[in-house]
This record gives C-alpha cells, structure tokens and sequence, in this order.
C-alpha cells in the first residue's frame, strides 16, 4: 500500500511539472526507501515539511537524498550518515540509540552530514551509542547560530568550532563508567541567553559545556544533577543574571565561579563540602539575591569581596556555624537566616541591619541553635563593651577523639559548673553565663550520671571589649556501656469534642551506647475518638506503632502524631487517658521505669489560654510503690492576649515540698528559653520573644514548654501535689494558672449485706450492677437486689476515680432460710427502746453493726460480754438489721 502511495505521489508530481519543494511530510523506515528516493519523489529539492528518516531495520547509507539541499523540519534515526551533505535544514534532530546506533566508524559521515548547517532554529542531538572518552568530533563546522539547543547524552567529546550565538542550550551529560564524557567545546560562543544542564544518570564527575570566550549568561539552571565539576566550563564568566541549583547536590568546589564580580541572583541549593571548605566566588562583589540552602561542612570565607546584596537568605544549612565572612556586606532590603548549626550571626552585617529594620524585612528561624534563633538574640550579642556572654552546651563524645562528629549530640546542659563560681542559665540544650571581660574561668560538667565521665575541662578568657563567646562546648566521654531510654508524652493542644489535637512521643538516650529501638502508644479511652491520623506510624488494634528506629547517646527523637475526638458534648468531663512505651530491640534498658510514659486528661471545651497541666492527675496508690519517687511531666502555656507583642515573658515556679529540684529536666519548648532554680523556685526567662498579640496572630501568641520533674516519695492516700505558675508578660502584674494537682486515691474494698433474702451494697457510688453466676442481671443497678432463683451472686460499683471494684460471690439457695446464728439472741423484738444481743462466748470481741435498708451504718460496737445493750430511742420507726462482720443475722423492728 505504501509503495503504491509513493508511485502516486510521484505522478502526481509528475503532472504538476516537476515541482523543486514538496510541500508536507515524509517517512522513510528503510534502506530501500531512502535508495529509491529520487524515483519515489522524483525532482523533490527540498521538503518543506517534516522529513523523518526513522529506521524499521538498520539503515546506513543516505546517498539516495543526495538530491535534496534539505527540509525545513530535518528527524534523522539513523546508524549512519555518509552520503548526504544538507545545506538548507531549519529544524534538525540527529538521535541514534538502539538499531540506528552509530558508532565509532560513523562518526566521519556525521561530521561531513553536519559540515554545511549555517543556521538553525532547534537543534537536538543524542548519539550515547558512542561512549569513547578519547575519541573526539569536530561537528557542524560552519554553523554560526542556533535559537534551541538540546545535546542529550552524547558520550563522546564533541566541539563546535565555529558556534557564536545561543539561544537556549539545554544540555543532559551522559557518563562512561561513572564519568562524564561528554565534553562539549564551544569556543567561539559569545552570547548565550539561557543554559539548563539536567540530570545525565549515575555521572560522578558531571562537567558543564566549556565556554572559553562567555562573559555572560542571562540565565543558568542546574537541574537534579548529583554532583558537577565545579562549573569550569563557566570559568570566563564575569557577569550572570539568574544561576540557581534545584534539587542538586554539589560536591566539589564552586571554582568556575570565581571570576563572577556582578550577579541578579545566585540561588545554590545543597552543597556538600569538605571540613572549612569554600564555596567558591571569590571575585562576588555585588548581587541583587544571594539564596544558599543546605550547606554542609562550610564556610562563607571568600564571600569576604561581596560588597551589597539586596537580598541575603541562608536555609536549611546543616554545616554552617558562624556568618564569619560576610562582615562587611551591606544588606540592603531582606534577610533570612536559618540552620540546624547556625549559631554565629553577630556580625556586623547583619547587626547593622537588624537595628535598622523591622520584622517585616528579615526571617531568623526560631529553632536555630541559641545566638542566632530571633533578631533580638543577635543584636542582644552585638556586644556589650562591659560584659562577656558565653553560650555552650555539653556534647556526648562518643569516640572520646575531643572532636564533636556530626553523629553526636549534646546532653542535658544541667550539669555545667563554672569555676570562680558564677550564676548559670540552662536551657534545653545549651547554657550561657555573663562574666566580666579579661576574666579566666573554667567551663566542667559535675555530677554526671555514672555512665559518663569529663574529658578535658574548656578553660577561656574573655576578651577585653566583652561582646559573646559562642560554642564553647563541653565533651564528655563514655564511661561503660550503659542502655537507657527515656520516654515523653507530649501533648500540644486541648483535648475537646470534635477537634484535632497534636501529639507528640519525643525518645531521649539518657546512656551511652547506640540503640535500636521501637516506640509505641497505646489508647485507654478508645470509645472518644473520632478519628486518628498515625502519620509516620501505624495504626490498628488500640496502639499507633512505629518501625525500628537508631537513636545515638543525647540524641532525642519525635513521632508526631494526630487525635480527632467525638464532635457530642456527652464526653465532655471524661477522663481520656493512654500510655507510651518504648522498647530496646536488643539489649536490656538498665532503667525500665521511664521506658512507659502515663498520660490522662479531662476532655474539656473551653479553657484559660494561659494554664498548667500535669500527665497524671490521679494515681491508684495500689499501682505504684508510694515510697518511691514518681516522674511528673508538666506542660504550661501561655498567651499574650494584650494589644502589642510581649518583649519579655518570665514564668516563676514555686515548686511545693513534695517535687524535688535536683532532678528537674526541661523536655520541649516553642520558643528559647533559659531556667534557673533557686532552692524550690524555677524561673524561666523568655528574653526577647517579641511574642505578638492574640488579636493579630492567634497562633503565633502561644507559647508552651514541657518540663519533667520527680516527686519526693512518701505519698499517701488522699494527698495530692499541687503546682501551678505565675506568668510575667513583660512588666504587667502575674497571670496565677490554675492549680495542676496529681491525687492519689485507694479504690473502696465492698462486700454484699445478706439482710434475711436482700442483698445491700454500700450507698453513694455513681454505678452498680449484680451479676448471677458471672452473668451480668439486666436491670439490676442498684444498691439492693432481691434474689429469685439460686445461684452464685456478686457485684460491681464504679466509685471516685472511676474505680471498677467488684465483690466475692455468694451462695444463695432459694428456700432456705438465710444463716441464723444459734448462739445469738436479740430481744425484745420489736423494740422502742433497748434492744439486747446475748450471745456465747464463741462471739466475744466480734464487730457488731447496726445498719439501715440502703445498707448505711448506724452504730458500731463490739460483744465484749454476753449480754450487750443498744440503744434504739433515736431511731425512727422501722425496719433495721444487726451485722455481725459484715454478716446480716437479724432483723430488728423500731416500735
């Protein structure tokens, strides 16, 4: 059928007068096809369409387009290219893979087939086939110009000789063995508007297209690619409008970079350097936006030329500590600061622009490490000529090298000593103290747990002008193998019908080996929830479970999490509660008792902003041991429900007898904040929160913190502990929180009363129901039940604390007359006013209670003789039982 269309068309053509263009497209799929060409389409010069040379079976040889100067649209899928030169071609794609793979021996017909092309709109060349890092081609030698230009993953060295001007040149470099072969010459290149390299593979040495001659590029895009040559290629540059990474990782240094004096935007996303490694651009004097994420194991030292920037934004950074470098820069409208590590920003850079701005011009993470974490903390140690501000933390040195490894971590910041002694703020994971300038102290860590030991005591002296003294860190080394994991429930919001509350299990290693471990949770009150959203983890069967995690000494991890209660007011009061555990994968903890974490709440609607909440209101005395210490997690917040940001807020804690300072840690907090305990007082300083007001910001005017505190022991039934807050916003007068109490209670021991064929429990409890031979009686919930049938019968009430307390059985066989003692005699009966027991002496000292229908007890007296007299003028008309050791053995009636 095709051949017959190629003859038709070829007549037609024929009766047209042999026209030189053929207006439409073509497709060649054979050898065959291309060698009768000229019979196909014969006098066809040119082809003003799409011409498609896309081989069904190996074609090689283009002698038989030998007629034609070109087509405006030129698709060539060929092994080889000898035989044809084009010189009229708009449009040319030349991609060779698979069967049309040209290899080494092609290369000349593909030099000769490209030799002629002046000019070209788009240009898309791939030929991967040849992966020769030695063999290299020269290919269109006299093409000046090009508007689009794509090179994919050509494997071979290839150098446009005579190329002066680019449009847009998108380039994706191929790799031979791991290394990128494709090195593309463009000498003569002058102008180049737009430059994309994307992601070639699995390359390790990706290099960028070499412009020898190119002083500028408008704009340049590297696109996932995992590692470059440090752009040398780029090396001519002077000038460039817009270079950003996205989504690349860059291991070697930014050389090519460094000639590049003016810039509009710079945007490098995640480097990857060595230890005090440059980034490169040492020439930089002047760009509008200098945007740098995720850089690691670097340093901004040859930043040292850049003079202004309009925008400075450094994110995500993991290995940059201080802003050392950029001292001198003019920041002009914006700056961002954020970084895991970042903890040096006094410098006068960005001092100098913190004092002039306001909030709406800068972004400073609150979550950088303290120095760097609001713009009040850096312009606070911008210096202070007549004091010295030390910060540090304390580092588990887990090889004990003296170095902090990028694995460790700190540890509670609690056990710092300065010697002369001088007062220490603590906070979460680091701690500051001021001391006078030329002062000599010596930084230590003293009463550390037994599984640690100090390395080498950090002795400074403080300089002369005084100003801050950031990262003077203290390392401690293990001392033995020691597994202890620590478990915490975090609980963020309220816990009311119908909302979402955030949550959080935050596992600490308190010891100092590594640990496999896996946390879980577990609910108590399932029949409030509504929904649960396990993110990270799982959840089925009651408990949100996660896999196996590594935890390093110091190191503290999260599992969020998310609960969404019954929108109905009926839980409104209920308690809701759940526990946390976390288990060693191997190994045993050598602490087992923070390994589970108790959490209960009331289910509440509305509540006071500013509030303290303790994990465990109320407590079974039966289910701890009372004489030992007990671990109490407090959460308070606070909100700022003024007209204007709180500069300042302090929170004082007046901790009662019964908590013991000495073992006081803080867990979590939402802002920085430092303590300080002064015998039974925590105060907690929020300096420089600048924490804005409900009305403009809800969210944001919340604060929270969480802290972990022991008990002294020796509690008792019925005492409680009582804590609550004062809350200092800035110099207005105390908020006094509610008072957070855990009660420690003892479920009632209760037993049935036989009175002559009714059954009594005690009065007062908010539930009862009977069961008859363990099967609960359907309407029997009350305090008495009368039996009808023989059986086996108890109880169940639910009392304060919603104790579930359940009776022993008893017998009751229908028919017999319930247990009359033999050798008991109660007369007269009835009686108005004495009534007297005499009994034997097999009842001398026994308990005698006299009670009422509902089971109350009205009078208590033991037989200490055989006749004893009670009293009855008191009482009302009616009907009352004598119970002798919880036994009901007569009916006695009031006259």
């Amino acid at each position: 059928m095709k051949k017959f269309l190629n003859t038709f068309a070829a007549l037609l053509l024929s009766l047209l007068g042999h026209s030189q263009t053929y207006v439409g497209d073509i497709t060649l799929s054979t050898q065959d096809e291309v060698d009768n060409f000229s019979t196909s389409y014969p006098g066809i010069t040119y082809v003003d369409g799409n011409l498609i040379v896309l081989a069904t079976e190996p074609i090689s040889d283009l002698s038989g387009l030998s007629q034609l100067s070109g087509a405006r649209d030129l698709e060539i899928w060929a092994s080889g290219l000898q035989g044809w030169i084009p010189t009229n071609v708009e449009n040319l794609t030349i991609d060779s893979y698979g069967i049309n793979a040209i290899d080494s021996g092609g290369i000349l017909g593909l030099e000769a087939f490209t030799s002629e092309l002046a000019n070209l709109n788009n240009l898309y060349l791939r030929f991967e086939a040849i992966e020769n890092a030695e063999f290299g081609v020269t290919l269109f030698e006299n093409l000046v110009s090009v508007d689009s230009l794509t090179i994919d993953l050509v494997a071979s060295p290839v150098t446009f000789p005579s190329l002066e001007t680019i449009n847009h040149f998108t380039y994706w470099p191929s790799s031979i063995d791991g290394t990128n072969a494709g090195y593309i010459q463009m000498p003569e290149v002058t102008s180049l508007n737009t430059l994309i390299i994307q992601s070639g593979g699995a390359a390790t040495n990706n290099s960028t297209p070499n412009f020898p001659n190119l002083n500028h590029i408008e704009y340049c895009a590297i696109n996932s690619l995992d590692v470059l040559d440090g752009f040398a290629g780029l090396a001519s540059l002077t000038s460039i409008g817009t270079f950003e990474t996205q989504n690349s990782y860059l291991f070697t240094s930014l050389e090519g970079l460094a000639n590049i004096q003016t810039a509009d935007v710079l945007s490098l996303w995640g480097y990857y350097g060595e230890p005090n490694e440059s980034i490169g651009l040492e020439s930089l004097q002047n760009v509008r936006r200098l945007r740098m994420g995720t850089l690691i194991d670097v340093n901004l030292l040859t930043l040292t030329n850049l003079q202004v920037v309009d925008t400075l934004e450094i994110f995500s950074s993991e290995g940059l500590n201080s802003l050392a470098g950029i001292e001198n820069l003019t920041i002009n409208n914006y700056l961002r600061l954020s970084g895991t590590n970042l903890s040096i920003c006094n410098v006068p850079s960005v001092c100098n622009f913190l004092s002039t701005h306001t909030p709406e011009d800068y972004f400073i993470d609150i979550n950088n490490p303290f120095g760097c974490s609001t713009a009040e903390e850096i312009i606070a140690s911008c210096g202070d000529p007549a004091n010295s501000t030390i910060f540090g933390s304390i580092y588990f040195d887990s090889n004990c090298n003296g170095l902090v490894d990028n694995n460790e971590f700190t540890i509670s910041p609690s056990y710092v000593t300065v010697t002369p002694a001088n007062a220490v703020l603590i906070g979460q994971s680091s701690f500051l103290t001021n001391i006078t300038p030329q002062t000599t102290i010596t930084l230590s860590a003293t009463n550390l747990p037994s599984q640690y030991v100090i390395a080498t005591p950090l002795t400074l002296t403080t300089p002369e002008f005084g100003g801050v003294i950031s990262n003077q860190n203290i390392l401690v080394c293990p001392a033995f193998d020691f597994n202890d994991l620590r478990i915490s429930i975090l609980q963020l919001g309220n816990i009311s019908p119908g909302f979402s509350s955030s949550w959080i299990l935050q596992v600490d290693n308190l010891g100092s080996t590594n640990v496999d471990f896996v946390p879980s949770f577990t609910f108590n009150s399932t029949e409030f929830i509504a929904s649960v959203n396990a993110l990270q983890g799982s959840f089925e069967n009651n408990m949100i479970s996660w896999t196996a995690a590594t935890i390093s000494p110091g190191q503290t991890l999260e599992f969020n999490f998310n609960i969404t209660l019954l929108p109905t007011a009926t839980i409104l009061g209920e308690m809701f509660s759940a526990t946390a555990s976390v288990a060693l994968v191997n190994g045993t903890d050598e602490n087992p008792s923070d390994n589970t974490a108790l959490f209960e709440q009331e289910i509440i609607g509305s509540y006071d902003p500013n509030d303290k909440m303790v994990n465990t209101p109320q407590i079974n005395i039966e289910d701890i041991d009372p004489s030992q210490p007990l671990d109490l997690t407090y959460r308070v917040r606070f909100q700022n429900t003024g007209t204007a940001p709180a500069v300042n807020v302090r929170v004082e804690d007046i901790l009662e007898e019964d908590l013991d300072p000495s073992t006081f840690e803080l867990l979590s907090s939402s802002h920085m904040v430092y303590y300080q305990i002064e015998g039974n007082q925590v105060n907690f300083f929020f300096d420089n929160i600048m924490l804005p007001d409900s009305s403009s910001d809800p969210e944001g005017s919340i604060g929270t913190f969480f802290f972990r505190i022991k008990s002294n022991g020796n509690h008792s039934v019925n005492s409680s502990i009582d804590n609550h807050v004062s809350i200092f916003f800035d110099f207005n007068e105390p908020i006094i929180t509610n008072v957070a109490s855990t009660i420690f209670y003892e479920c009632p021991a209760i037993s049935i009363a036989n009175f002559e064929g009714t059954f009594f429990l005690p009065t007062g409890y908010s539930s009862y129901q009977w069961f008859l031979n363990n099967e609960p009686i359907e309407g029997a919930n009350t305090h008495f039940y009368f039996p009808t049938v023989s059986g086996n019968y108890s109880a169940q009430i639910i009392a304060d604390y919603d104790c579930v307390v359940s009776t022993d059985q008893i017998e009751y066989v229908v028919g017999v007359e319930e247990s009359q003692e033999s050798n008991l005699l109660v007369y007269p009966n009835p009686s108005k006013d004495q009534l007297f027991l005499i009994s034997d002496n097999n009842l001398l000292g026994e308990r005698v209670e006299m009670i009422d229908l509902s089971g109350r007890t009205l009078w208590t007296g033991f037989i200490n003789q055989q006749q004893l007299e009670i009293n009855l003028a008191n009482l009302v008309p009616g009907v009352y039982g004598i119970r002798i050791n919880n036994r009901v053995y007569h009916k006695v009636v009031k006259m």
